[in-house]
């Protein structure tokens, strides 16, 4: 039977039941070959359920880690591995967008409290401006969390905390958006 497929499929029963004997237990080697083998069919589920690379790709990891977190869950046979990957991303998934319903929440109740009361004195008109601007166009929950970060003053702890996200998520997307709104926000920041 000949399978037209853009994932890679090892075909091979006996490998398949050895990847998921390695996971199960809890040898790093079973993950890093389950990974190689299926990220392409997570990825690409994962994209076409959130619409955006950097969530399909975060939804990914965020598999990996829960399926090593789960590998006691694992029935060992050469089939399982493969659909309870698809079923840790699915719930995955969900959780992401429930994060991203969460997130847009929160950021619109900030935007609204914001529009209501000043931002912090350091700002002139034109910066809030801008820094609002941007931090809309970066889609949920990036604007949240750096929201929560730059204009409310809240720590990453917190902020993970507040939006139900894990630490490391909101650092990770903290550390990449920074050098992103620098950039943006260049012009203003050096007419002061």
């Amino acid at each position: 039977m000949h399978r037209s497929s853009r994932y890679k499929d090892d075909g091979d029963a006996e490998k398949r039941l050895s990847i998921a004997k390695k996971i199960s237990a809890g040898d790093e080697r079973g993950l890093r070959e389950a990974h190689d083998l299926w990220h392409s069919l997570l990825y690409n589920i994962a994209y076409r359920a959130l619409g955006s690379k950097e969530d399909a790709e975060e939804a990914v990891q965020l598999t990996f880690f829960g399926a090593w977190r789960s590998r006691h869950t694992l029935k060992v046979t050469d089939s399982s591995l493969p659909g309870w990957l698809v079923g840790i991303l699915k719930n995955t998934i969900a959780d992401v967008r429930k994060l991203r319903y969460r997130s847009k929440l929160i950021f619109d109740k900030s935007i609204e409290e914001a529009t209501q009361s000043a931002l912090s004195e350091t700002f002139d008109v034109a910066l809030r401006m801008t820094l609002v601007n941007e931090l809309s166009s970066l889609g949920q929950p990036r604007s949240a969390i750096m929201w929560l970060s730059l204009v409310e003053g809240l720590s990453s702890q917190k902020i993970s905390e507040r939006l139900n996200v894990p630490l490391g998520t909101v650092k990770s997307h903290i550390r990449r958006t920074i050098p992103l709104l620098r950039s943006r926000l260049a012009d203003i920041l050096e007419r002061k």
